[in-house]
């Protein structure tokens, strides 16, 4: 069900996610009966029920400092609003305690996470972003700063810098109830190699088969922290050697995926089921493969164990081995006859795996040994491909001196050089262009090797394929030039270089859009600079072609989602009014860019600044010459006049402003313009500025 009732955007490491901000009052409505708003508060009688924060990697939840098993100690409930929750910790003995997620230093972006009193200032501004499919971040500081982890270790710092998505999973009455039995308390006493703790915990009756709230039992959590001689004296207490918890996973499971041999070896001496299958049908097997445990990888091939077994999606414990770059376990696999040219779901195979990760001893070997160096999976990629994709050289080199083809593609005719030139690894575009790669070859929309280089941003890489007879007036068939794929993304660099090889500046594409265009809509304003010092028409307007609208009209009609209505007559300063590039927006006007124009349908740039709640830039329009008796059209067809409606929220600012400009005061109040008027208006307090983003649509300041 949906969660979340208000938008919020967190860029990090270089990826824009969509997060959504949560309203704890929101999602927990129907379970403690408390009304929706963001504005809600919840309490420790009417908040919502207990939580774990949990990293879906590798299962482990957040704790305070550490993460850890997910078990009583690192269960949190939340009071207080949206940015100021605290998060509550909840132990054992205590139903409601007074530790709290704390940071260390509370001022510092940077700082190491703990358990620390409530009332400390790291412990007041904790907000949780995300949602269910791309997990959950803990922020504070405005979403400015977002929870990581380093090893076990939980810290803060700039989200920028990176974050852990986490699941969010609430934990019921009955779950605590069995999280604070006895049974459980064995569990967490095996887990730790408290032998004494067990032995007494037996010895008092407690079920040696206990299960925790995830299904877990106490041979489960020795056997995964490798505590033999726990282990062994549960199986003399009657252990069920088989026990699986919530995922299937059982105790020799996690001895192979840990690597405890010894403990391994004790559990199939006491008639561990080998090949049992997990939840996702992965086995010891396949796990101690993915982790590299040779000795585990050949201890269970000895015990008869299915070398060829797949995981859910068709991966094998050889693919698993390969994508860790784990030779030894790869040999041993193979040896035992495991099938190299067996695909996942999306037909993969082990050398792509291999490939991918960059490993020339495991793609040598895969080789030698009937791999195909130039198989190709139902989705279009070779090995070569995807070693040159991930700069791989030396995985490369020998790809092509085992019988790869260097200009082998995709069927979207994406082929190894431009997967190189797109991810800037120069050095394997070099090797490439010395194996004969054509440097001018085009995928399936037109575009090159330098097209590709040039949207990402590696002037490098652009220069490299320009001095082996790249040619940087490419036109791909959106008529697209190299120009406008490097401005649309703010490549200054690559611009200029493009430029001055004679790239077309005013070069009109498909859509009519232009690379001063692109750049506007998108705010670089170095860019927008750049092409206007080389003369790029400020006013150029958007003329589509025929081809290029009977592609949209049938984009539309079959639903597609990435695809919007087109409109000509669009202008530079159209697209960034529409963005709210304020500094952009002046440049423009400075420049001589017509504020009054408008598009096809009358909509001029002040309306697609007012339409965006962008204050700043609509104020900036109007100072540039835009019409002030503009009328706004709202998103139920309402009309706006734009002097009244900045009145009505004491916008004196923007108001007088208008008045200044010519705006009509016939029309907005009704009655016959007078210098009396014009004086009030001007003169209308300042006391209170409103804001012009986050109004409601009835009125767009």
């Amino acid at each position: 069900r949906s969660l979340f009732n208000s938008g919020l955007s967190v860029e990090a490491g270089g990826a824009v996610m969509r997060w959504r901000l949560v309203h704890w009052s929101v999602i927990f409505s129907q379970l403690c009966c408390l009304a929706a708003g963001a504005g809600n508060s919840v309490t420790k009688a009417t908040g919502p029920p207990a939580f774990f924060l949990q990293d879906p990697n590798d299962g482990l939840c957040l704790g305070g400092a550490e993460f850890k098993r997910c078990a009583i100690d690192t269960l949190w409930y939340v009071t207080g609003r949206p940015g100021n929750y605290q998060l509550h910790h909840r132990k054992v003995e205590e139903v409601e305690d007074e530790l709290c997620l704390d940071k260390v230093n509370c001022h510092l972006p940077e700082s190491a996470t703990r358990l620390g009193s409530c009332k400390h200032c790291g412990a007041k501004k904790w907000n949780i972003l995300g949602d269910q499919e791309s997990g959950y971040v803990l922020s504070e500081d405005g979403g400015k700063n977002c929870l990581s982890r380093d090893g076990t270790k939980a810290k803060m710092n700039k989200c920028d810098d990176g974050y852990t998505a986490m699941t969010l999973q609430f934990a019921t009455r009955d779950d605590i109830k069995v999280m604070e039995s006895q049974g459980a308390r064995l569990i967490t006493s095996a887990s730790d190699g408290e032998k004494k703790v067990v032995k007494e915990f037996l010895d008092e009756g407690i079920d040696v088969n206990s299960r925790d709230w995830d299904n877990l039992t106490a041979i489960i959590a020795a056997s995964s922290h490798g505590h033999l001689d726990i282990v062994k004296l549960l199986l003399n207490r009657g252990a069920d050697v088989n026990a699986r918890d919530k995922d299937n996973i059982t105790a020799l499971m996690e001895a192979a995926i840990m690597g405890h041999k010894d403990v391994a070896e004790f559990l199939v001496k006491n008639k561990a089921v080998v090949d049992a299958p997990a939840a996702s049908n992965v086995t010891a097997l396949w796990l101690a493969a993915g982790e590299g445990r040779s000795d585990l990888v050949k201890f269970l091939i000895g015990k008869k164990a299915n070398v060829n077994n797949k995981r859910m999606d068709g991966i094998t414990a050889l693919m698993a081995a390969c994508v860790g770059g784990h030779l030894d376990a790869v040999k041993l696999l193979v040896n035992a006859g495991a099938d190299v040219h067996a695909v996942d779901t999306d037909g993969l195979s082990a050398i792509m795996n291999a490939a991918e990760n960059g490993s020339v001893a495991v793609v040598s070997y895969l080789v030698d040994h009937g791999a195909s160096p130039s198989n190709m999976s139902t989705t279009g990629f070779t090995p070569l491909i995807v070693a040159a994709a991930g700069g791989h050289l030396a995985v490369v080199e020998l790809l092509l001196s085992r019988g790869a083809e260097v200009d082998v593609m995709h069927p979207e005719g994406v082929n190894a050089l431009m997967y190189a030139a797109a991810g800037g690894h120069e050095d394997v575009v070099t090797f490439l262009i010395g194996k004969g790669a054509n440097v001018n070859a085009l995928h399936s929309n037109g575009g090159s090797a330098l097209m590709e280089a040039a949207t990402a941003g590696n002037v490098s890489v652009v220069k490299k394929l320009m001095e082996h007879g790249a040619d940087p007036k490419i036109i791909d068939k959106d008529k697209v030039t190299a120009l406008m794929s490097a401005a649309s993304q703010g490549h200054l660099e690559v611009c200029e270089l493009l430029i001055k090889e004679g790239v077309e500046v005013d070069a009109v594409a498909a859509s009519g859009g232009t690379a001063l265009m692109f750049a506007a809509g998108a705010g670089y304003l170095e860019v927008c600079s750049l092409l206007m010092e080389h003369k790029a028409d400020v006013n150029a307007k958007v003329e589509a072609t025929p081809e290029y609208m009977e592609q949209v009209a049938e984009a539309i009609a079959k639903g597609s989602e990435d695809v919007e209505p087109h409109k000509d007559g669009v202008t530079a300063l159209h697209v960034a009014a529409l963005g709210g590039h304020l500094e952009v927006v002046k440049l423009l006007l400075e420049k001589g860019a017509d504020a009054r124009a408008k598009d096809d349908e009358g909509q001029t740039a002040l309306l697609n600044a007012v339409s965006g709640n962008y204050g700043d830039a609509a104020y900036a329009l109007v100072e540039g010459g835009a019409d002030p008796n503009d009328v706004y059209i709202d998103d139920n067809q309402r009309p706006h006049n734009l002097l009244w409606d900045s009145i009505v929220v004491e916008n004196s600012k923007f108001a007088a402003l208008l008045v200044r400009k010519g705006a009509d005061l016939t029309t907005c109040f009704g009655i016959r313009s007078s210098s009396r008027t014009a004086n009030s208006l001007r003169s209308l307090s300042e006391r209170v500025q409103t804001s012009l983003i986050g109004m409601t649509t009835t009125s767009p300041f």
